[in-house]
């Protein structure tokens, strides 16, 4: 666990502009001459060399530190703007706890605003290799040197500093120019150090970023942990147009000089405003501990999102979200297993971001930072708590909008390069097959079948079933580059295949949507099987039919006093024929006897064999009683398909199958009439048929 600062710089490594471009920054560079060393420990000392001087107070370092100073005449990533050699100093510890006073012999004449730019090397995130990113710290002109101080790096109990990475053998490696010629605008909320001659289009950033902030204040979201103004440094860089990054106990925004300066003014607004939004989680919520790849993915997902607002494109996709689109099929939380994958998962995941703005309102971002702040929720708790449709609602609509191409455009090809499984109907064998895979909460698989059989029968069909909780199949036709919806079920059934093939459907697309998740990883997983079967319509040889019955009866006699029948039972067995898909029967006399005369009828689906609807009735004459029984059902699952057709419910559940009942029994002037009936642990229904 670790602070929200933790969490914004590991977000801001991945955004960070990448500067220099060097493969391996932290390697001697060519041009670069070794000029000293010095050794400074925690009494403090001074390390100059010509025109450099570096002052390290008492108490600085905690150990004996070595550090070594190169200099370059070539290497100029400040460009015109540059007044000395480029430095660079090896060796400065990741922490130290006072500021390290600099003293730096510039050349020529200071113009306007000068600053000593200092360079660090960051991991990037999701970007290979390592780059330079530049503060440009105070400084003031004192006989011909620019003097300044490298500010204190030791963790700020309410905000740590920003972590960095180093190959060096030698240790962290520093890069330090003095620039000149910079001017500065200054807002209430943002104080913008820029090149003196970009003045003309400064204008334009300042409302780029007032805008940004405009619009966060819009959505209600507080800007209490925040003071302003942010500082805004314009460096040159040589790709990237803005990015988000913490420096101390302070946040920035850097923007490319050069994508100003070549009038890019539309690209550049997209990336200062998402920059802008890395904020939020910082500004909003006033947390002391969160976990870093449980919150990144989300920071990231919201802040590319919020991106879309400022773009001049109807069609905006945001960039970075490109190449990661399969990030939610990996699972909400568990595709950011580490930092690492959980920004690159967060890119992917504002896929969802979309569909929940799209769906819900841009006001459900800030109920899901409302629910991290004051619910204490994980993030995707918060997302969970910020909807009102249940999860097996929206999660589900959520995939099928997306592999629609309603979220970002997505092409269909992207969908079906990352499926799980293929299914090839060439022939009359070809009737089925089984997929099992193992789901994390929140997650999604991809099957295609290809429909490769043009003289199927007219009557086939498919029908997906998916053998887990929590989870429903969802099919599509792939047809010209696009995917069309059909309908998703537990048990689902696409008709007509003959059809679809005639009319260009190349392939039947499945998805089995898992959309469990449990408090407090939603990273466990469980196997779910998908079963794919080809069948078509055969006639029904059945003759013969029973159906059983058991269930507790209420009932009234004649002298008013109520009973209740705890092992009520009933069967009837019928002899008869089928017709298509039904049977009806007359019952059998070896069974009920002569004194019985009742009817049996069952309809049965050909494709499940499930039974879909069933009636059963009889009355019985003899010895001077008299009896009449009936029952009426639907949707009885299939139970087995072996020497006979068996469907069958049990338990509390079987009621909820029943659609009428009656029972009357009535000997001499006694009577007992059924006025109500329920189903426990032990009641039943099974319908038989057989041949």
């Amino acid at each position: 666990m670790k602070s929200i600062a933790i969490i914004l710089s590991s977000i801001s490594m991945l955004l960070l502009l990448t500067c220099g471009g060097d493969d391996n920054p932290t390697e001697p560079d060519d041009g670069y001459d070794l000029v000293g060393s010095e050794t400074i420990g925690p009494d403090g000392g001074t390390f100059e060399v010509g025109k450099f001087t570096l002052t390290v107070p008492e108490g600085a370092f905690g150990a004996d530190i070595e550090l070594s100073l190169y200099v370059s005449d070539t290497d100029r990533p400040m460009g015109e703007y540059a007044v000395s050699k480029t430095y660079r100093i090896e060796g400065l510890p990741d922490e130290y706890s006072e500021p390290l006073h600099l003293r730096i012999k510039y050349d020529g004449t200071l113009e306007e605003l000068s600053f000593i730019a200092f360079g660090e090397v960051k991991n990037l995130i999701g970007i290979e290799g390592l780059d330079y990113i530049y503060d440009l710290l105070e400084a003031a002109d004192s006989s011909g040197y620019l003097v300044g101080d490298l500010p204190a790096t030791a963790s700020n109990p309410g905000f740590a500093k920003t972590s960095y990475s180093s190959s060096s053998a030698a240790g962290n490696v520093k890069k330090l120019i003095l620039v000149s010629k910079y001017g500065r605008s200054s807002t209430g909320h943002f104080d913008i150090i820029h090149p003196f001659n970009q003045g003309d289009v400064i204008d334009s950033l300042v409302q780029m970023l007032e805008s940004a902030y405009d619009t966060v204040e819009a959505m209600e979201f507080s800007y209490h942990n925040q003071q302003w103004p942010i500082v805004v440094p314009v460096i040159h860089c040589e790709k990237g147009h803005a990015a988000f990054s913490t420096s101390d106990d302070k946040p920035r925004i850097y923007v490319n000089s050069d994508s100003l300066e070549y009038s890019q003014i539309s690209l550049v607004r997209s990336d200062v405003c998402s920059a802008f939004f890395m904020l939020v989680p910082y500004l909003y919520v006033d947390w002391t501990t969160v976990n870093e790849a449980e919150h990144i993915w989300l920071h990231v997902a919201n802040s590319l999102w919020f991106a879309e607002i400022f773009s001049d494109s109807p069609d905006y996709i945001p960039p970075r979200f490109i190449n990661y689109e399969m990030a939610p099929f990996l699972g909400m939380r568990a595709g950011a297993t580490n930092v690492d994958r959980s920004v690159n998962h967060g890119f992917g995941m504002t896929s969802m971001i979309e569909y929940l703005t799209q769906n819900y309102h841009e006001s459900v971002l800030k109920r899901i930072y409302d629910g991290i702040e004051t619910g204490g929720h994980s993030p995707v708790e918060a997302v969970m708590q910020s909807i009102e449709e249940p999860v097996e609602v929206w999660w589900p609509d959520f995939f099928k909008e997306y592999l629609s191409g309603n979220l970002y455009n997505v092409a269909a090809e992207t969908f079906m390069g990352e499926a799980s499984g293929t299914f090839n109907i060439r022939g009359e064998n070809d009737t089925l097959t089984t997929f099992t895979g193992s789901y994390p909460e929140l997650s999604a698989k991809i099957y295609i079948v290809n429909l490769n059989y043009a003289d199927i029968d007219t009557s086939a069909k498919l029908m997906f079933t998916v053998d887990g909780d929590s989870s429903t199949a969802m099919a599509f036709g792939w047809k010209d580059g696009a995917l069309e919806y059909f309908a998703h079920a537990e048990t689902l059934v696409v008709s007509n295949l003959r059809d679809l093939i005639d009319n260009g459907y190349d392939h039947i697309v499945v998805v089995p949507v898992y959309y469990h998740y449990h408090w407090p990883n939603y990273n466990s997983s469980r196997d779910i099987e998908l079963k794919i079967r080809v069948t078509k319509q055969q006639p029904l040889p059945y003759i013969r039919g029973r159906v059983d019955l058991r269930f507790l009866i209420h009932y009234i006699r004649d002298d008013g006093y109520e009973s209740c029948d705890s092992t009520y039972s009933k069967f009837w067995i019928a002899d008869g024929t089928t017709s298509g898909n039904t049977f009806h029967g007359t019952l059998d006399t070896s069974w009920h006897g002569d004194y019985g005369i009742g009817s049996v009828t069952i309809t049965v689906d050909p494709l499940t064999l499930s039974v879909t609807s069933f009636a059963a009735d009889c009355v019985e004459a003899r010895d001077g009683s008299y009896m009449s029984y009936s029952l009426e059902g639907v949707n009885i699952p299939m139970n087995s398909n072996e020497s006979s057709l068996e469907c069958m419910v049990e338990g509390a559940e079987t009621c909820d199958h029943i659609t009428s009942a009656d029972y009357y029994y009535e000997v001499g002037e006694t009577y007992f009439d059924l006025y109500s009936f329920e189903c426990i642990t032990s009641s039943y229904i099974r319908v038989q048929l057989w041949d």
